[in-house]
């Protein structure tokens, strides 16, 4: 017998219903990528909501993979009540997935992508609508209780469809990030495993001879290989413009020429590394990472000596400003920002065993972004009675924390003198505790720190004084403190950008005086 929920769900949504319209959906849309139907110059709609398809295409893919695990969950008899959810799921994910290959479709007239590899996307997308729509077609035949040839059909398109989902995210991928996006970083042995060729080094600008450099190839290829041509390659060649060969920059794109040689101020190319930051024709665009300036007067000079794609440096004039960038990459430099404060400093990665012993006495150990050995410290969730061993378990990581989450325990003076320990501290949470001025005793060694919050404690004005050396500290939170106008007003004298949050708002000196 089949299950009721199943069949009021598709009596809701019969089959009969939806076959044809599902069906006549899908026949359109391949006849569109088969015989890939592209205006010549897109109306501005079809761009604008074209773009939608990042945000749409998630949501087949979210239906899909619900659909199939409940359906694989519902083959245990525990789980059984969940296959009652599987035609929704399926049905969803077909609706969805013709959305997204609808305004997918409409991106795609925009003409900056490989044909090739959006061929592939266009077909496994379509590929993810018609076996979506398959499964629940068969379900809805068959009922909760699939027999004879329905169930074999029935659990191989669910199968398919996975296959399609996993090929068409990859081509996808592609698209958007380079054919080599999956693999960049994948490790050595499976490089070997997956017969592909041991991993490039990423590209930077070393130079050992100024005057014997090919201005192009040592010193612009690398930048445009950085920061543009994740945008213009053969996969992904936006404005029909490719930016790594010298080919594509000759060739120009669907605007004309980018580089007009002895030009850089009417050249595509450099005008628009130059725009401001909010304006929309910026390169690269918001939300990617800028050239820059060092490396945008490379771009420039480059372009007013002629653009040559052979020329050495010693074969072109080259002014102070551009001198000194290369003797800088000469000596060892970058054209990136230097680091600054903790992360100019030389530290190894934390020991993993050390992080280890802290989690495992309740206290959060995160690395503070990927491939940086500093550490955020978080004592929310660690139970106060084991607060010494915590705290003694800080000292092997002493080098590595940054971030420190003190809020809220029994925190007295003497369990705080560990905080003279920790010389790179940047945020430091002591709010809640029962420090006193004693404590802030102890930070006068904390050089980098520039976040401090003490709401709630005995801390003084007499306390901020100990705080006067602190260079880099801009944030005092210090409501429901012992710490009044007067104090602050005399560490600001002392540090004139640091603000001191009384409670009511950051409290500014200056503003005061003029109200005296």
């Amino acid at each position: 017998m089949p299950d009721p929920s199943s069949t009021s769900f598709t009596s809701v949504l019969s089959s009969k219903k939806s076959v044809p319209v599902f069906g006549l959906l899908l026949l359109v849309l391949a006849g569109l990528a088969l015989f890939e139907v592209r205006p010549d110059a897109p109306a501005d709609w079809m761009l604008f909501f074209g773009r939608f398809h990042p945000l749409v295409v998630h949501l087949p893919i979210g239906f899909l993979l619900l659909g199939v695990l409940f359906a694989v969950a519902s083959m245990r008899d525990e789980y059984k009540a969940l296959g009652a959810a599987v035609p929704l799921t399926l049905w969803l994910s077909t609706l969805s997935a013709l959305v997204a290959c609808v305004v997918g479709f409409l991106l795609s007239t925009s003409g900056d992508y490989d044909p090739d590899a959006l061929a592939l996307h266009q077909w496994f997308g379509l590929g993810i609508a018609a076996s979506s729509w398959l499964a629940y077609t068969l379900h809805a035949m068959g009922g909760a209780m699939l027999k004879n040839w329905l169930r074999p059909a029935y659990q191989i398109t669910l199968a398919a469809s996975m296959v399609f989902l996993a090929l068409g995210g990859h081509f996808g991928g592609t698209l958007t990030h380079g054919s080599t996006y999956l693999t960049q970083y994948m490790p050595e042995p499976l490089r070997t495993i997956a017969g592909l060729p041991p991993r490039e080094k990423s590209v930077d600008i070393v130079l050992t001879n100024i005057d014997e450099a090919v201005v192009f190839t040592d010193i612009i290829q690398p930048v445009l290989n950085g920061r543009c041509a994740s945008c213009h390659n053969p996969s992904k060649n936006k404005g029909s413009l490719r930016l790594d060969t010298i080919e594509g920059i000759e060739r120009g794109g669907e605007s004309g020429a980018v580089v007009e040689a002895g030009f850089s101020g009417t050249s595509e190319l450099y005008r628009r590394l130059i725009l401001p930051a909010d304006d929309e024709y910026r390169m690269p665009p918001d939300g990617r990472r800028p050239l820059t300036d060092a490396q945008i007067a490379l771009i420039g000079w480059w372009i007013d000596e002629g653009a040559h794609f052979d020329a050495p440096v010693a074969s072109l004039e080259v002014p102070d400003e551009i001198q000194t960038i290369l003797t800088n990459l000469a000596e060892g430099g970058s054209t990136e920002p230097r680091p600054t404060g903790i992360f100019a400093l030389d530290v190894p990665p934390a020991d993993q065993a050390a992080m280890e012993a802290l989690q495992a006495l309740g206290v959060s150990a995160l690395p503070l972004a990927e491939e940086v050995p500093f550490l955020q410290v978080d004592f929310l969730n660690a139970p106060d009675s084991l607060l010494s061993e915590q705290l003694a378990a800080l000292q092997p990581l002493a080098q590595h924390i940054t971030w420190l989450n003190l809020a809220n325990k029994p925190l007295s003076d003497d369990d705080a003198n560990v905080l003279a320990t920790l010389p790179h501290l940047t945020r430091l949470h002591l709010e809640k505790t029962n420090i006193t001025d004693a404590t802030l005793q102890q930070l006068t060694n904390a050089t980098y720190l520039e976040y401090l919050n003490v709401y709630g404690t005995d801390v003084s004005d007499a306390g901020l004084t100990h705080l006067e050396t602190l260079d880099n500290l801009a944030s005092i939170y210090a409501w429901q403190t012992q710490v009044t106008k007067e104090g602050a007003a005399s560490l600001q004298a002392v540090l004139p950008t640091v603000q001191v949050n009384l409670g009511i708002e950051a409290f500014n000196p200056a503003s005061t005086a003029e109200t005296d």
